[in-house]
């Protein structure tokens, strides 16, 4: 499926995050049409639009999203509140899975010395603590780092001035990486900072001299190889792989500015890297950026960030699989699409890896089909409520594998 987010308006989707089976979650703005702003839109499957929450009114507020993360219970969202300045202030919320406020939190300290205005990246801690990092773009300029508990409540802070932090990375659960840029007004480089679980400062670490743009968006994953993969939206849409020493080991640009500026970037709100399994990276750009509809592009690149080819496009798989409705009670319609003949075998699966049921093993002419599953084992039992694999084996070699949901 392909959705176009233009009927939003001309706002910026800042985050996407989905459950895995039925839902995305997206949330737009800052920037574009401010009353679209602060609002999340909760979709199905098919990126249909179920309903939406308008965080942007709430209590008069002019709540920003920057960043969010999906929770088993919910999710947590970091951006700040908009009301000019001095009186914008960082702000954080959990909510349920409809949008709805568990609890906020603003900063509360309007001492315009340590006041952070902004808040740029929520990290998730494996024993459900959040990770924040902000800024305060005005002078004096100041970054923070902050760790809360699961309920918001602050376990330390670290300041820092003349840098803007726009990215986080839990490495593992005592050492934390943050990633963002000095703020000179002038030029600036990357400033790579390693802290202990404890907020204290371990060591730091100086990268990618002379950017003119401080304020590019930033974000970082670990790699397979247990090094730190950093991508940037500056002037020539920039990745850069460093040790966890801070030593790079190499540095790619990708797209070309031309003759007028930011015209192509690599467009960064939020989590847009995936390392593949085979080592391969995948991320979103945007060439002709300045154009009034821009063109997204996939770009795939090898452990070492080469493009093994000329055409940025992904092209789209050959087959695909899906089931509908999802959750569902008692049955679901599953349908797949092969492009070619082929041998055909369609089972369900538990999570403990067990055959369910076998729905249907035979040879089938290319295109769309549909198989009803009726929620029954092999002997015609209805099987309890839980997620299940459905898995496409075709020619006895392709595998494709999606998830249902079944709710009693």
């Amino acid at each position: 499926w392909k959705q176009d987010f233009s009927i939003f308006g001309l706002t910026y989707i800042r985050s996407i995050v989905s459950n895995g089976i039925d839902r995305y979650y997206a949330i737009s703005g800052p920037g574009g049409n401010l009353s679209l702003s602060g609002r999340l839109f909760i979709l199905d499957e098919f990126c249909n639009v179920i309903s939406e929450y308008n965080y942007w009114e709430e209590d008069s507020l002019r709540i920003k999203i920057n960043s969010m993360e999906i929770l088993d219970d919910g999710l947590i969202m970091a951006g700040y509140i908009d009301q000019g300045v001095p009186l914008s202030g960082i702000y954080i919320m959990k909510t349920d899975f409809n949008g709805e406020i568990i609890w906020r939190k603003d900063d509360g300290d309007y001492d315009l010395n340590n006041r952070v205005s902004h808040l740029n990246s929520v990290c998730v801690l494996p024993d459900s603590d959040f990770l924040f990092c902000g800024y305060r773009d005005m002078p004096p300029v100041k970054a923070r780092i902050y760790r809360t508990d699961s309920i918001g409540d602050t376990l330390w802070t670290t300041f820092q001035d003349s840098i803007i932090y726009s990215s986080l990375l839990a490495y593992d659960e005592s050492t934390f990486y943050a990633f963002g840029f000095t703020r000179d007004y002038y030029r600036g480089y990357g400033v790579l900072t390693k802290l202990n679980e404890d907020g204290v400062i371990l060591n730091q670490y100086s990268l990618f001299t002379t950017l003119t743009d401080q304020k590019v968006s930033s974000r970082m994953i670990k790699t397979n190889d247990d090094n730190i993969l950093i991508i940037y939206n500056a002037q020539e849409g920039e990745i850069h792989k460093v040790t966890p020493e801070g030593e790079v080991m190499w540095s790619r640009a990708y797209l070309d500015n031309g003759d007028s500026g930011y015209t192509d970037y690599i467009p960064i709100n939020d989590k847009k890297v995936f390392q593949l399994n085979n080592g391969d990276y995948v991320f979103g750009a945007t060439i002709n950026r300045l154009s009034l509809y821009p063109d997204l592009v996939l770009l795939r690149v090898d452990e070492e960030g080469n493009v093994s080819s000329s055409d940025y496009q992904i092209p789209p798989a050959d087959h695909n699989l899906f089931n509908y409705p999802n959750p569902f009670n008692p049955s679901t319609t599953v349908t797949f699409l092969i492009k070619t003949d082929a041998e055909i075998e369609l089972a369900i699966y538990n999570l403990r890896g067990q055959r369910v049921k076998t729905l249907v093993r035979d040879h089938y002419s290319k295109g769309s089909h549909s198989i009803n599953w009726d929620g029954t084992n092999i002997d015609n039992c209805s099987v309890s409520s839980g997620i299940y694999l459905i898995k496409l084996i075709i020619d006895n070699s392709t595998v494709i594998t999606s998830k249902g949901l079944l709710i009693k």
